[in-house]
């Protein structure tokens, strides 16, 4: 049998074939490149990175607190503002001071010091309520800010729970129990009745509350495991239905909240245990960033004045601070 000698111009012409074939294939399959589907007007998706934060501006106060302080209470009554209890880091404060635009006076005194408690304002009194005192165990008892001995009150013992009016009822919301953080949120009613009147879906100590509305926003805080809750949530007053809206960026807990300027503002508190400049602005269902805080705070209290808001106090990078600022907001 013999092999016959395959020519090297018989292997040129079989691939030159080959080629064409591939050529003559590729234009008679080729489709020209699908459109993108239509979507009118619509953004593709509505984020936070749509909606514009106010500006804010901060000023001084020509006074500040006559003390530093952190983690007291406050109550306003139409520019009067009431400041209790709190931590002067070595010494737990046991006086009541009234604060008006022109500065600050003694108008009486707790009969146990405590800090981390609130202040529920009634038709006839002001009551400081819950809180810790020197043994550190959270407190049920109430007292009234002009004198008296203090009285069991709450449910249970509570602390570091975040305080917040609405209409003519008062919520404590949150806070830390003997037994660790707490779910529940209480509705003081005008006549001083206490009854659990909502849940949050996770137990938080040290959170920030506001009633904007007919609703309680309540934001933060710190969990049982320790670690700071990013979340948002509305919690509609006539139906107690909870919405969770878009989180903060972070987990924050033991920092202030209020409305200036029609905005309603996260402002400072602890960011991975450490105290931060840095305010968020809920806008909707939306969270933006805010002008940061002329410095890190924490444990600091707010009040309104008029269409701004004073910032009070706190836990600086430094120490305690006694200095009230005022926070200015105006629509972009």
């Amino acid at each position: 049998m013999t092999r016959r000698r395959i020519r090297p111009r018989f292997i040129v012409f079989i691939l030159i074939l080959i080629g064409l074939v591939v050529v003559i294939s590729a234009l008679f399959h080729h489709h020209p490149p699908a459109k993108p589907a239509q979507t009118g007007n619509r953004p593709l998706n509505t984020t936070a990175s749509t909606v514009k934060a106010p500006h804010g501006y901060y000023t001084l106060t020509p006074f500040g607190l006559p003390s530093s302080l952190e983690n007291f209470a406050i109550s306003d009554h139409g520019g009067l503002v009431t400041v209790a209890g709190g931590s002067s880091g070595q010494t737990l404060n046991g006086t009541v001071y009234n604060m008006t635009s022109n500065g600050a006076v003694v108008s009486g005194s707790l009969a146990v010091a405590r800090q981390q408690g609130g202040i529920v304002a009634l038709p006839t009194q002001d009551l400081y309520v819950g809180g810790i005192s020197s043994t550190n165990i959270p407190s049920k008892r109430a007292e009234n800010l002009n004198g008296g001995s203090p009285r069991p009150w709450l449910p249970i013992g509570l602390s570091g729970f975040a305080t917040t009016s609405g209409g003519s009822n008062t919520y404590l919301v949150g806070g830390n129990t003997a037994s660790g953080p707490s779910k529940t949120i209480y509705r003081v009613t005008s006549s001083g009745k206490v009854q659990a009147w909502a849940s949050l879906p996770q137990a938080l100590f040290e959170p920030m509350a506001e009633v904007v509305s007919h609703s309680l926003y309540v934001v933060g805080g710190e969990l049982s495991d320790h670690h700071a809750s990013s979340a948002v949530y509305r919690i509609g007053l006539i139906s107690k239905r909870v919405h969770r809206l878009a989180p903060l960026p972070v987990g924050v807990y033991d920092g202030a909240m209020g409305m200036a300027g029609g905005s309603l503002w996260v402002l400072g508190g602890y960011v991975h245990h450490t105290v931060t400049r840095q305010t968020w602005v809920i806008v909707g269902s939306s969270v933006v960033s805010g002008r940061p805080l002329p410095q890190a705070l924490a444990g600091e209290a707010v009040a309104p004045q008029g269409q701004a808001l004073w910032i009070m106090g706190g836990r600086t990078a430094h120490g305690l601070s006694s200095t009230i600022y005022e926070l200015k907001s105006v629509e972009p």
